[in-house]
Parts: C-alpha cells; structure tokens; sequence
C-alpha cells in the first residue's frame, strides 16, 4: 500500500508540476490586455483594418459599384488609410478589450462598449468626393463621339480619361460623397456595441457574450489553475516523502520527476515552431485571406512565445532544482557507504584485550570434579 501510495502521489506531483508551468506561462500572454494590445500592434493588425474592410465590401458588393467609386482605387485606399489611422483603430481596440476583459474578470454582466466610426466614415466620404472633383477638373473635355460612348449611371468617374459634356465636377464629387455614406457595404455598422459585435447585421442574432456565457467563469478559474497546481505540487511532494520506505527513496522520486518534467519544458521550447506551422493552417482555415490573416498570424507567434518562453525558464529551474537534489543524495549516500576496517587486519591495540571468556579452547570439556559444597557454620555448645 506504501509503494501505491508513492506512485499515485508521483503521477500527482508530474502532472501538478507541469500544469503549473503551462497554467502561469499562459496566464502571463493572455491576461494582461495591454500585452494583446502591444502584440497586435506589433504584428501590423492596426494598419490590415483598411484592406479588410475593403475586401469584405468589395466581396459584399460583387465588386458592383453601381456608378460610384472604387474602393479599391488607390487613391480611394489612400484616402481610406490617412482616415482610418492605426492609432484610431488601436484606441477603439483598447476600449474593446479593457470592457471584455471588465466582463472575464467578473467586473461587469456583459461587455460595455461603443465604438463609434460615423464621424471616420464621413470625413472619408468628403476626402474621397474632393478627390474627384479634382480629378475630374483636370480632364480635358469628351468629344461627341467620346461622349455617346460614356454611361454616366454606371461607370466609375476616376476611369474616366475625359470629361464628358454636361458632367460637371463638384456635382459628381458630392454624388460620391453621398454614396459612400449611405454605402451599405463599406462600414454598414459604423457604430459598434457588444450586442452588434459580430452579428454581420442581423439585428435579433445572438451577442457573442450570451453564447460564451460561461466564458468569465472558465476564465477566472484558469488564472486560479496556478495557485491550485502550486497546492498539489506541495502537497504531493509532502505525500511522496510520507509514504516511501525510507526519505532518500522520497527525495529520489522527487528529484527524477522534477528532471522529467524539466527536460520536456525544455523540449517544447525546441518544437514550438514546429508545431506551430504545423497547426497555423488548420487555425486560420475561416479566416480572411490577406493581410488580416498574417497579422493574426503574426499575433499568434507572439502569444507563442511568450508562452514557450516562460515553460523553458521553468524547464530550467526544475532541471536545476532536480540536480541539487539527485547531488545531495549521491554525496550523502558515499558518506554513508563508508565501512569499518576488517576485523582480521585489526592489530592488539586497536581491539584491546580478549576478554577471559575467549582464552579457554572451544573443544575444552567441562570439569567433572563434584563442586564443594559450603560449610556449615559450627554449633557453639551451651
């Protein structure tokens, strides 16, 4: 039952030992909002706003402008990037994931945010409109027969390599203008809340914080899943050295896991790239193509580092914790091992005298001599 008892305990203290490596390293990158926000920044998903919104409402619109613009015009983007500035889009992230964050942490029922891009969308739609009165005031004017071969209701005014008679700039720059803010594919929701997050428009679908309802209970119990392991590691240790035969056995047990459990923190760290290509496909298998799934790429090779990096400092501390122990136990069972000199190089003066019992012969028959009997003590007469 001892032995059992060590071997229950071991898997105990294994799988607490590892699980509080991985439960800290993770907590580290995924608790901490102003790391995501860092980390989205460094992997360019601020600046992929633009060519995302682009794509979708190009996608949306079957690429049919109807008359109007394209967005994928380069001055169009152009215009689009210096409105929607990565500073502008990293603000409006910070309140998304400081309000989340609020809701995982308990703080608040539901998520409380808005993000309202009304303002960015029109100051858009006017760079755009000017930007086509200008173009058009530089064209020089459409022959008749140029003229007959223009559909003005449906062709995009910056193709134009003449200005057709009658079509005057300002006129077609407002037209544009009002065209992109009433577009219902480029921003269709400009302004943003956690009941609208998400529901591509659909006004009774579900917010994504009523189907992830149990998302701020997960959540607080992970960050706990360090403290808890940090317990079992303890306590399974104290059980390990409680029930084996005798202490070294204890510590030696203690010391082999925490080499184990060392040397495969050490070696994730060697193929987590590895392993990390090897999945990247299958993770972004929905995602949009283009420069948002290689910011979010991008973003998941940063919270992978981070991770793998604090298992392999913890790989070393076991590893080293594991050497001192295993060092220990060698040292002391050398002192231990140490015998007495053999008895038959022994000299007179180091076992000292025999004692008398030992000088008689051990073949010396016992005496058959009757022994005296005691003598009485004489009778005085009276």
């Amino acid at each position: 039952m001892r032995k059992f008892g060590v071997v229950i305990f071991s898997l105990i203290l294994f799988v607490s030992l590892l699980a509080l490596a991985f439960s800290t390293s993770t907590n580290s990158a995924l608790t901490n909002p102003r790391k995501i926000e860092t980390w989205l920044g460094q992997s360019g998903f601020y600046d992929s706003f633009v060519d995302t919104a682009i794509n979708q409402a190009n996608k949306t619109a079957g690429n049919d402008q109807d008359g109007g613009v394209s967005l994928s015009d380069a001055a169009v983007k152009q215009a689009a990037e210096s409105t929607f500035s990565s500073q502008l889009i990293q603000k409006n992230t910070r309140v998304f994931l400081d309000s989340n964050y609020a809701w995982l942490r308990g703080k608040t029922d539901k998520p409380a945010f808005t993000i309202d891009l009304t303002s960015a969308k029109a100051s858009f739609a006017q760079k755009v409109g000017k930007y086509v009165t200008t173009y058009l005031s530089t064209l020089p004017a459409c022959t008749p027969s140029q003229t007959a071969q223009i559909n003005l209701s449906s062709i995009d005014p910056l193709t134009l390599q003449c200005r057709p008679t009658g079509l005057d700039p300002k006129t077609e720059g407002a037209l544009v203008t009002e065209q992109i803010e009433s577009n219902g594919n480029f921003l269709s929701n400009p302004v943003i809340t956690a009941k609208t997050f998400n529901t591509q428009g659909e006004t009774d679908a579900t917010p994504y914080y009523q189907k992830l309802a149990s998302a701020p209970k997960m959540y607080q119990t992970a960050v706990k899943v360090p403290w808890i392991a940090g317990i079992l590691t303890i306590l399974s240790s104290i059980g390990v050295l409680f029930l084996a035969v005798r202490k070294r056995k204890g510590f030696k047990v203690i010391g082999v896991l925490l080499a184990i459990s060392g040397l495969t923190l050490v070696l994730t760290r060697l193929v987590s790239d590895q392993i990390f290509k090897a999945v990247e496909g299958n993770i972004f298998n929905q995602a949009s193509v283009g420069s948002l799934q290689k910011s979010l790429t991008g973003f998941l090779h940063h919270v992978e580092s981070q991770i793998v990096k604090v298992d392999f400092w913890f790989g070393i501390a076991y590893l080293l914790l594991a050497l001192v122990i295993l060092a220990l136990l060698i040292g002391t069972r050398q002192r231990g091992l140490r015998m007495p000199k053999p008895l038959q190089n022994l000299t007179p003066s180091d076992t000292g005298p025999l004692p008398a019992a030992s000088a008689q012969p051990s073949n010396d028959k016992p005496s058959t001599r009757p022994k005296p009997r005691p003598s009485k003590p004489r009778r005085l007469v009276q």
